[in-house]
C-alpha cells in the first residue's frame, strides 16, 4: 500500500467550504484512494494544532464563523489520518515482536 503524508493545508480542504479552495479535487482523490485501501494517509504529530490555526485564520478572514470553526475542529478528529510517530512506533513494535518470537533480536 502506498503512503501519503498530508499537512494541515490538505486536511483543511476536507473541512472548509469548497468555494475558493484550490486543489480540492486532488485532496478528495486522496480520501477516495484511502477508502479503497490503495493509500494510507499519515499526518505530522502536530496536525491538530496546525489545523486549528488554519481554521482560525479562516474565521479571521470571515470565511467561516466561530460556530463553524468549532464544528470543523470536531470533524477534524474523525479525518482518516494516522500520526507519523504512531505509525513508526507500531512498525517498530511489530518488528521487535516478530524478532522476539522467531528467536532473533534487532
Amino acid at each position: 500500500m502506498k503512503i501519503c503524508v498530508v499537512d494541515a493545508s490538505v486536511a483543511a480542504k476536507w473541512l472548509l467550504p469548497a468555494a475558493g479552495e484550490g486543489l480540492l479535487d486532488q485532496a478528495n482523490r486522496l480520501v477516495a484512494l484511502h477508502v479503497r485501501r490503495e493509500l494510507q494517509l499519515l499526518a505530522p504529530d502536530l496536525i491538530e494544532a496546525e489545523l486549528g490555526n488554519v481554521l482560525w485564520k479562516a474565521v479571521r478572514r470571515k470565511r467561516i464563523s466561530q460556530a463553524e470553526w468549532f464544528l470543523c475542529l470536531g470533524m477534524g478528529e474523525v479525518l482518516p489520518l494516522r500520526h507519523i510517530l504512531r505509525a513508526i512506533l507500531e512498525k517498530e513494535l511489530l518488528i521487535a515482536t516478530v524478532g522476539r518470537d522467531s528467536g532473533h533480536s534487532h
